[in-house]
């Protein structure tokens, strides 16, 4: 498939479920598209990343449907995450993106501390736990891009 290397499905909604409404509601639609992505000969080989904002049934609920990998909120534990993912499944994110509106110093840290956390966990993928706001300084995201290299 020219083009794809990933396929990301969001659920920017899922906190405002409880943990048997997304179930329900969500994320057994969530699953069935996973299964149907894996079993299309087009898409099989193609690795899928599931997000969903908050959901309150955590990681391991969202897990359940096998994805190659989970992208975490900010808000999300990310020493939690490691343990129930266990490297089975990739992990994206999670910082803050508020922490774009702090000095460079702060953000230099804050970058430092998450990724150690991550350091030994194979297949982490850096990235923001949700998107920019309009009010953020591009250079703000040139100084993560390149720390995030240095580091």
């Amino acid at each position: 498939m020219a083009g794809i290397n990933a396929i990301q499905i969001f659920d920017s909604w899922a906190g405002l479920l409880n943990k048997d409404d997304y179930k329900i509601f969500s994320l057994t639609y969530i699953n069935d598209l996973v299964n149907q992505l894996k079993d299309d000969p087009v898409t099989t080989d193609i690795p899928v990343i599931v997000f969903a904002r908050q959901p309150q049934g955590g990681i391991k609920q969202l897990s359940a449907c096998k994805p190659e990998c989970i992208s975490l909120y900010w808000d999300e534990s990310i020493e939690d995450s490691i343990h129930i993912l266990k490297g089975n499944t990739a992990i994206q994110g999670n910082l803050n993106p508020l922490i774009l509106k702090e000095e460079n110093s702060i953000i230099y840290n804050e970058l430092k501390i998450m990724l150690d956390k991550f350091k030994d966990y194979p297949g982490y993928i850096f990235n923001l736990g949700h998107g920019i706001t309009p009010d953020i300084n591009p250079d703000k995201i040139k100084f993560v891009t390149d720390t995030v290299r240095e580091l």
